[in-house]
C-alpha cells in the first residue's frame, strides 16, 4: 500500500515492551509510524496509541483532532475509540486498525486499492497527483475495477475532503431529464415541475461532482457541460439567473473516449477539457499477482471463515476475471457459503468458477500450457 493511503499511527507509549510490539505490528500492516510526542499537527484520519501514563490533558486535546486507541487495562476514558489489553495479538490489531480506518467503507476502498503490481503502482501515483492538483480528471477502466472508489479516494485525499462527494450515473438518467438532474429547475419550467429543485451542480457546493459513465451523456448536454466548465457558472432549467460553480469535476467511463470522439459520439472540445489528468484503472487480469493480497485483505476485513491453499490461489490466478475485483469479492462470498471453515484446494476453486457465466476452461488450459512451457 502506498504511503499516502496507509493508516498513520501516533505513539504515546511509555512501556517499552508494549511500544516495541505495537511498532512491530504496525510495520507488518504497512502503517506509517510517528512519534506522537514530537508532532505539532496530526492527520485526522490517523490514530493515537496511548497508555495510562499519558497526561490526561494531552488525551483531551488529542480527542478533538484524532481517534484514540487505548492500550492499557487501567486506562479508562470515554474518549477511547477502542480499549485493548496490552497482550493483544496481531490479528486483533489488524481488525481494530482497519475496522476503524474512515476510508474503508462498506464498498471497500482498500479492497480495490490494495496491490503491488507495476501497473497498479502507476495508477496509485496518478491518484496521488490528482489529490494534490485541483484539475479535472477522467477515470477510464472496465466495469468492476472500482472507478467510483478511485474517484472517492481522490476526493478524500484532496483539500475538498470535508465537502460533499456527489456521484451521478449519466447512463441511468433519461435523456430528457439529464439537464434538470444536473442543473436543477424552477417551478413550472416543464410539465411535472411542481416545485423548484436544486441540481447536482448546485448540491456539490465546493466539493466534488463525479459524473460516472460520461460517455453516455447526450450530445446536447455535452455542449452545456462544456459551457459550465469554461464559464464556471450555470442556470437552472427555466431560470435566467446564473449560479456559480466552485466544485471539482471528476468523470469516469468504461468506454474509450478518444474512440468516441473519432466516431463523432463525443465532443472533441469537451474531451480535451475533461482529460487534463487521465487515470487508467487496470482490469484484474492485468494484475493477477495482486490477487493473493486482495483475497487476504477481504477475508480478514470481513472475518470470513475460509482459507486458500497455495494451489487454490494459483488456480484463481489462471482465471481471466471479466468482472474484475467485484467478481472476485462475489466469489469469496460464495466460497464462504459453500466451504466455510475449511482450506480450499484447486478442485474447490474449479467448482466455484463453474457458477461464473463467463468461465472458460479453455482459457485456463491455455494458461497452464503457457506456464509449463516457461
Amino acid at each position: 500500500m502506498r504511503e499516502f493511503l496507509a493508516p498513520r499511527l501516533y505513539f504515546f507509549i511509555s512501556y517499552n515492551t508494549l511500544k516495541k510490539n505495537l511498532i512491530h505490528f504496525a510495520e507488518q500492516l504497512g502503517c506509517i509510524i510517528e512519534d506522537g510526542f514530537s508532532q505539532q499537527t496530526f492527520d485526522p484520519n490517523g490514530f493515537a496509541l496511548i497508555d495510562d501514563n499519558v497526561n490526561p490533558d494531552l488525551i483531551h486535546r488529542l480527542a478533538n483532532k484524532i481517534s484514540i486507541l487505548a492500550f492499557s487495562e487501567t486506562l479508562i476514558t470515554p474518549l477511547a475509540v477502542h480499549h485493548l489489553n496490552p497482550t493483544l495479538s496481531l490479528t486483533t490489531f489488524k481488525k481494530v486498525i482497519f475496522g476503524l480506518l474512515p476510508s474503508m467503507e462498506q464498498n471497500g476502498i482498500h479492497d480495490i486499492l490494495i496491490g503491488q503490481s507495476s501497473c497498479w503502482q502507476i495508477m496509485l501515483e496518478h491518484i496521488e497527483l490528482a489529490s494534490k492538483k485541483d484539475c479535472t480528471v477522467v477515470i477510464q477502466g472496465e466495469s468492476g475495477t472500482g472507478k467510483e472508489i478511485v474517484a472517492k479516494t481522490i476526493h478524500q485525499l484532496s483539500s475538498r475532503s470535508k465537502q460533499p462527494f456527489v456521484p451521478v450515473n449519466c447512463g441511468a438518467i433519461p435523456a430528457d431529464l439529464v439537464e434538470s438532474e444536473l442543473f436543477g429547475h424552477e417551478k413550472g419550467s416543464f410539465t411535472g415541475a411542481v416545485a423548484s429543485r436544486a441540481g447536482k451542480f448546485e448540491a456539490v457546493t465546493t466539493g466534488t461532482l463525479f459524473l460516472d459513465e460520461i460517455g453516455d451523456m447526450p450530445m446536447s448536454m455535452q455542449v452545456k457541460l462544456l459551457r459550465v466548465l469554461q464559464e464556471k457558472k450555470f442556470e437552472r432549467v427555466g431560470s435566467n439567473k446564473f449560479i456559480g460553480f466552485q466544485g471539482r469535476l471528476i468523470s469516469a467511463t468504461h468506454q474509450i473516449l478518444s474512440r468516441l470522439v473519432e466516431q463523432k459520439l463525443f465532443r472533441e472540445d469537451l474531451f480535451y477539457r475533461l482529460n487534463v489528468l487521465p487515470i487508467y484503472v487496470p482490469p484484474l487480469r492485468e494484475r493477477l499477482e495482486d490477487i493473493p493480497c486482495i483475497i487476504d485483505h477481504i477475508v480478514q476485513r470481513e472475518m470470513m471463515k475460509i482459507q486458500f491453499s497455495s494451489q487454490a490461489i494459483a488456480e484463481l490466478m489462471l482465471y481471466h476475471w471479466p468482472g474484475n475485483v467485484r467478481q472476485l469479492i462475489n466469489l469469496l462470498e460464495r466460497a464462504e457459503v459453500f466451504y466455510g471453515h475449511i482450506t480450499l484446494e484447486e478442485h474447490h476453486v474449479r467448482e466455484l468458477l463453474k457458477y461464473e457465466p463467463q468461465h472458460s476452461l479453455a482459457f485456463i488450459e491455455k494458461n497452464n500450457t503457457l506456464i509449463s512451457s516457461k
